[in-house]
């Protein structure tokens, strides 16, 4: 770097310093000054290194090594007994006592903070404790709220053993129907057992199926459910309706579709529908009007006193029943119910508690041949063979008849019309054998003539 460039860089102070070391320099130029580098000028003799000059002068040259890195230090393996003889000494954990890089090392008890700062020493977590786990609410009502029933909850297949824990009578009225019928309820599952069918079925709309008693109705939450009895001839049977919903799933519709019933009560205006005497409510209790999700209206009458049966089922009852209260945080009996519009003609169906009580009651199914005909999967494959019928099987029927219609007149037409009418009879039995294959693979019975 030139002097000019540096001074500048150094600043002036250092500039300063730069020429007073040139001026005390040259205040001793004047003076001769002995060359220690000046071969001339010294009393030792120069000779080349390896030469014998240089080893009368008391040179020695060691002999070169093959191996570039060896020194005068002998290598040995660590741990061996020549390592031992050089004065290696082992710790218990196998880790040499000496430091070869000369850093200390502080010894830490596991488990302390300084083992996880220093050492980086990594443990276990310990579990962490569910802050909810043995808590209750002390608020009593809010106890009963969320105690749910100890019954087990039904099956969700078909065939299976069902089993009931309360038993509600209620009263029916409707335009086509009114009369008392009795059911049991699960209050785990809130799956229900309709006794006496038929009233409920009327008042509802429904036709009596000729030669057949229904005994039972099996109503699961989703809409699914079977209806076993008898027929005259055929004997006994469960046929299965309804989609494919689960029981929890259905569970979650149903809390979907009571919860936005509760919260619609705010803006729906609170008119008391009119019902007929054996519907009406004993009391003018709390009266509570809303719109359901699918846009029609339930209004009901509460009883005052909220229930003491547990359970998390949304609603317990078909008609009437208990219901959860998800905004009062209360079990609370529905003493009357109306579904307004509901009836055939648009007007309401009315329905009554008369009782409710603990009782158990069991139905078995599997002892019933099941017929799956009128269930979600019974009918989409109804659906796919009728379509299939009216146009592959019209389409061939429509071919066959055409070209029988074309056949020659007389004995020369014989043998056309004998292929197409034969053609004709196989395309029919074809039709009636997938019809009896569905039929079978859905448990229907029939007879073969």
């Amino acid at each position: 770097m030139p002097i000019s460039l540096w001074c500048s860089m150094s600043g002036r102070g250092a500039a300063l310093r730069f020429a007073a070391a040139v001026t005390v320099l040259l205040s001793f130029g004047a003076v001769a000054q002995p060359n220690p580098f000046d071969p001339s000028k010294t009393d030792i003799p120069v000779v080349e290194s390896g030469s014998d000059a240089a080893r009368a002068v008391g040179e020695t040259v060691e002999e070169a090594s093959s191996d570039p890195f060896a020194g005068p230090v002998d290598i040995v393996e660590s741990g061996s007994g020549e390592a031992r003889a050089a004065g290696e000494e082992i710790r218990p954990d196998s880790t040499p006592a000496t430091d070869p890089f000369g850093i200390p090392v502080d010894i830490v008890e596991s488990g302390t903070s300084k083992a996880r700062d220093l050492a980086g020493e990594m443990l276990p977590l310990d579990p962490i404790a569910d802050p909810l786990e043995g808590w209750t609410p002390r608020n009593p009502q809010e106890q009963g709220f969320l105690a749910d029933s100890d019954f087990p909850p039904n099956t969700d297949e078909d065939a299976g053993l069902y089993r009931f824990d309360l038993r509600m009578v209620q009263y029916v009225d409707s335009g086509r129907a009114k009369g008392k019928f009795t059911q049991y309820v699960n209050s785990r599952d809130g799956s229900v057992a309709l006794l006496e069918p038929e009233a409920v079925i009327r008042a509802l709309g429904g036709q009596p199926i000729p030669d057949v008693v229904i005994e039972f109705l099996l109503l699961r939450p989703g809409a699914s459910g079977l209806a076993c009895g008898r027929h005259k001839e055929i004997g006994n049977g469960c046929i299965a309706f309804g989609g494919q919903m689960s029981v929890g799933m259905g569970q979650l519709e149903r809390f979907d579709g009571l919860y936005a019933w509760l919260e619609s009560v705010a803006g729906v205006p609170q008119r008391k529908p009119g019902v007929g005497s054996g519907a009406r409510p004993d009391a003018d209790t709390g009266f509570v009007r809303g719109r359901l999700p699918r846009g029609d209206y339930m209004s009901l009458w509460r009883e005052s006193d909220p229930s003491r049966i547990p359970t998390n089922a949304p609603w317990l009852g078909f008609g009437a029943g208990l219901y959860k209260d998800y905004q009062a945080r209360q079990n609370r009996v529905a003493q009357v119910v109306v579904w307004e519009g509901a009836d055939l003609n648009r007007g309401d169906v009315a329905f009554k508690l008369l009782e409710l009580a603990p009782d158990q009651r069991s139905f078995d199914t599997r002892s019933y041949p099941l017929v799956t005909t009128f269930s979600a999967k019974g009918i989409s494959s109804a659906n796919e063979l009728g379509m299939k019928m009216m146009t592959e099987t019209m389409a061939k029927a429509k071919e066959y008849d055409t070209a029988l219609r074309a056949c020659p007149k007389g004995s020369a037409g014989r043998a056309c019309r004998e292929k197409y009418r034969g053609l004709q009879k196989e395309l029919n039995e074809s039709a009636r054998d997938e019809a009896f294959r569905w039929a079978l693979e859905h448990g229907l019975p029939f007879k073969m003539n």
